[in-house]
C-alpha cells in the first residue's frame, strides 16, 4: 500500500511538472516586444449604474474625470480628462508603452479621478470597466497596427508596433 501511494505521488508529480513546462513553451516566431503608441476611446460608461461617477458630498455632481491604467508588466497611469460625457478620448504616449510578453494576457483599465477638489471626502478612484488582450496569438498579428479591443461598456483601440 506504502509503495502504490509513493508510486503515485512520483507520477503525479512528474506529469505536474510535464503540465508545467508545456504551459511555458514560447513559439519562436513570436515577436519579441509589442509597442502602444496611442489609444483612442470611443466609448465608456458615463454613469456609475444610475447615478454619476462624480457624486461630491457637497457642490454639483459631475461627468467622470477618466484615466487609463495599462497593466503590460510594468503599470502605466495615463493624464486624466477632466468632467467628459459621450466623447472620444486620445490617449497619446510621449515614450511608447513596450509590451515585452507578447504571447501573455494584458489589460487595460479605465477608472474615473475623484475628489478633484476635496468635495468627495478623499474618496477612493472609481473603477468604470476593463478589457483584456493578447498582443501576439497567431503568424501575422505581428503585422497589425491596431488592435481593437470592446465589450457592452467600453471600447477602444489600441495604435501599435511590433519589433
Amino acid at each position: 500500500m506504502l509503495r502504490q501511494q509513493a508510486l503515485i505521488s512520483f507520477l503525479f508529480a512528474i506529469g505536474s511538472i510535464v503540465l508545467l513546462t508545456s504551459c511555458d513553451e514560447k513559439n519562436p516566431n513570436a515577436p519579441g516586444r509589442m509597442r502602444i503608441h496611442e489609444i483612442k476611446v470611443t466609448k465608456f460608461p458615463e454613469f456609475d449604474g444610475s447615478s454619476s461617477w462624480d457624486d461630491p458630498l457637497f457642490g454639483a455632481t459631475t461627468m467622470p474625470d477618466p484615466y487609463l491604467m495599462v497593466h503590460t508588466g510594468d503599470t502605466t497611469i495615463t493624464e486624466y480628462f477632466h468632467n467628459v460625457a459621450n466623447e472620444t478620448l486620445q490617449f497619446f504616449f510621449s515614450s511608447p508603452i513596450i509590451v515585452w510578453n507578447t504571447e501573455d494576457q494584458q489589460y487595460v483599465q479605465m477608472w474615473d479621478r475623484d475628489d478633484l477638489d476635496w468635495s468627495d471626502n478623499n474618496s477612493l478612484d472609481d473603477f468604470m470597466d476593463g478589457l483584456t488582450f493578447i498582443p501576439w496569438q497567431i503568424e501575422g498579428d505581428e503585422d497589425r497596427t491596431e488592435i481593437l479591443l470592446e465589450n457592452s461598456k467600453l471600447k477602444m483601440i489600441l495604435y501599435v508596433d511590433y519589433k
